[in-house]
């Protein structure tokens, strides 16, 4: 049995949190695709023709709901919690009792060895006396990624659930965002797949006019900032950080 279908193992919490992220960004979205449709170009017309300008005028200047930005910190801290609760259920019952406010999943953008960031590290996962748990922590930290750190997605999840705390995330409009049709799953993979060639072959070229002729462009909900990427859309933000929470928290489910 998997740990996130068993309620006895120590990560239910965990599991329940993930399947609340799933339903709120299921909600989160199904609300971004009323607010479009209710409004005037739901689908953006082509960027030749005469309704173009309007179309992105109107949408530039179009207020968000709030409520998409609180929807949006709900779901993101949710998903932090997931890494200080793992924490928790590897940590000691010594520390658990005494430590209680010092535990939690460390996330650092730069090494802590040799700082004396190292022993906020530290007292973070004292609790954990098995060194391999440590060395799994060590090994998904952003700094780990080098000059790519910024973009690593536990740091950037660590950063906007630090920002919400104090403002609301930043969320613009002008974003388009291209979808297809659910009776087309593949297309999207296929159009992935040919833009990993530097040269792309005839077949490539051919996927990706088939691909035209099926997809919706429309306007979207992004996030100003996503590390270092600006507009990124926040439906495939959330989900990609919510992705990476269950591989993280799936390596530690190993050990308990």
């Amino acid at each position: 049995m998997s740990w996130q279908d068993d309620p006895r193992h120590r990560f239910a919490g965990i599991a329940e949190k993930l399947k609340r992220a799933d339903e709120s960004i299921s909600n989160l979205e199904r609300e971004i695709k009323l607010f479009f449709q209710d409004g005037e170009y739901p689908v953006l017309p082509e960027p030749d023709s005469n309704e173009w300008p309007a179309a992105v005028k109107y949408h530039q200047h179009r207020p968000i709901p709030l409520r998409f930005a609180v929807l949006t910190g709900e779901i993101i801290h949710h998903l932090r919690s997931c890494l200080d609760h793992a924490v928790w259920a590897l940590s000691d019952d010594n520390s658990r009792k005494t430590k209680d406010r010092e535990i939690g999943y460390p996330i650092f953008d730069c090494d802590p060895k040799g700082n004396k960031k190292y022993e906020d590290y530290k007292k973070k996962i004292q609790g954990i006396n098995n060194p391999e748990i440590r060395a799994q922590i060590e090994k998904c930290q952003p700094y780990k990624a080098g000059d790519k750190a910024e973009d690593h997605l536990l740091l950037i999840l660590h950063d906007l659930d630090r920002f919400e705390k104090h403002r609301e995330i930043v969320l613009v409009s002008s974003a388009a965002i291209a979808s297809i049709p659910n009776s087309q799953p593949a297309l999207q993979q296929r159009a992935e797949e040919s833009q990993k060639h530097k040269e792309p072959t005839f077949e490539d070229i051919a996927r990706v006019n088939a691909l035209k002729k099926r997809v919706h462009i429309g306007p979207g909900i992004a996030f100003g900032q996503f590390g270092t990427r600006k507009l990124y859309p926040l439906i495939r933000g959330l989900s990609e950080l919510r992705g990476e929470v269950e591989r993280i928290a799936n390596d530690l489910a190993a050990y308990v």
